[in-house]
């Protein structure tokens, strides 16, 4: 029987290897903890009693650690992932005598299935992984053109949607380099549809409303910037955050609305509740720019008239999107009908943020963390 154990023991080094190189960036992750999981395969090999395995620990230990540290003084942390695959060697060779031990009795047909095993657990590691990084990096930005009727044509929406911001360094910095992005394009108007701060049953010290206010007191638009609750907000209540918002210039709407002007045109502004009282829907005869924090909301507008754009958040955009499947869980009773992205027509139009934080979770797969720009464009969709 054909002996398999070196590519188990590739592929557990590699294992071992790869939160170095998925965390490097996003963790205060010591390189050095990688020596310790050096210790239960070289173990194993002592304890086995056989002369090979042990002289094979030796090798491997005396060749890849000079080696490890060699190549972590020289790289530093531009070449993160050299070293990762300096890990993954050395791993696999501590590994082998362990592996080659554990799987040279076993039949064929175990073997096989266990193998089976082995490769879905090192992909959902693997997945889980690249999600975690993947929802630790800065936001991407997304440019998106709307045709909308009566609307001010070339009017510059930014939206920072789901900001789920937790105090830590990291947190904060990658929402500071997120409104540095947006004021960096020069929007008409910014428009935030709430959640700002903490993950819910996620782990981690929420931040505070005060720390939120801090950051995206920052953000600059000559029609100004206009927020709304999500639903984490409100377990800290309207009032804190208003108070928070207001002396920064960010305009907290809370079942109320405002007339904004931009390029001769007059249009109003207001926050949607979950439960919207009727006048929502009577046409203010202008453009109405809605924000709602589910895009549950837009099903209401059907009965509604006059030309409006509602912009939600919410979903994340499902955070975890699978080729074909499409997104795993939408917070939304409607399914992934309004995950992310732009709806309905030129009359009533909604646009939903994928967001900037993560919550529940902190895994995004296939599905990037957002800015997003919006320009009201007549040649838009």
């Amino acid at each position: 029987m054909k002996d398999h154990s070196g590519l188990f023991a590739l592929g557990y080094g590699l294992a071992l290897a790869l939160p170095l190189f998925c965390f490097r960036e996003t963790l205060p992750f010591p390189d050095q903890l990688i020596y310790f999981l050096w210790l239960p395969p070289a173990a194993a090999a002592v304890i086995s009693r056989r002369r090979g395995y042990i002289l094979g620990a030796v090798w491997a230990l005396g060749v890849s650690l000079p080696l490890w540290w060699g190549v972590s003084i020289l790289a530093m942390c531009r070449f993160s992932w050299l070293r990762a695959a300096v890990a993954a060697f050395a791993c696999s060779q501590l590994c082998y005598p362990l592996l080659a031990a554990c799987f040279s009795a076993v039949k064929t047909r175990r073997l096989a299935a266990r193998a089976i095993l082995a490769i879905m657990a090192a992909a959902a590691l693997l997945a889980g992984l690249i999600g975690y990084r993947n929802a630790s990096k800065a936001p991407e930005l997304t440019r998106v053109d709307l045709r909308l009727k009566e609307f001010p044509q070339n009017l510059t929406l930014a939206v920072i949607a789901d900001t789920h911001l937790l105090d830590t360094p990291q947190d904060l910095e990658r929402l500071r380099r997120a409104v540095a992005e947006v004021n960096a394009q020069n929007p008409d108007m910014i428009l935030l549809p709430g959640d700002y701060c903490g993950r819910g049953m996620a782990p981690g010290q929420p931040a505070s409303p005060e720390q939120a206010a801090e950051i995206l007191g920052e953000l600059r638009a000559p029609a100004g910037v206009f927020a709304i609750l999500g639903n984490h907000d409100r377990r800290t209540g309207a009032q804190r955050f208003r108070d928070v918002f207001q002396p920064r210039g960010i305009r907290l709407l809370e079942h109320d609305a405002e007339v904004v002007e931009f390029n001769g045109v007059t249009m109003k502004i207001a926050d949607l509740p979950e439960n919207p009282p009727e006048e929502c829907f009577a046409d203010p005869g202008m453009p109405l720019l809605l924000l709602s924090h589910s895009p549950d909301n837009f099903e209401l507008l059907r009965e509604a008239t006059g030309n409006m754009l509602m912009v939600s958040g919410h979903t994340h955009g499902g955070q975890v999107v699978l080729p074909l499947l499409g997104p795993l869980l939408v917070p939304s009773k409607y399914g992934t009908r309004f995950a992310a992205g732009s709806h309905g027509s030129e009359e009533r139009r909604l646009f939903v943020s994928r967001g900037v934080g993560t919550s529940f979770v902190h895994l995004r797969l296939f599905c990037p963390a957002e800015i997003t720009l919006i320009r009201i464009n007549p040649d838009g969709p």
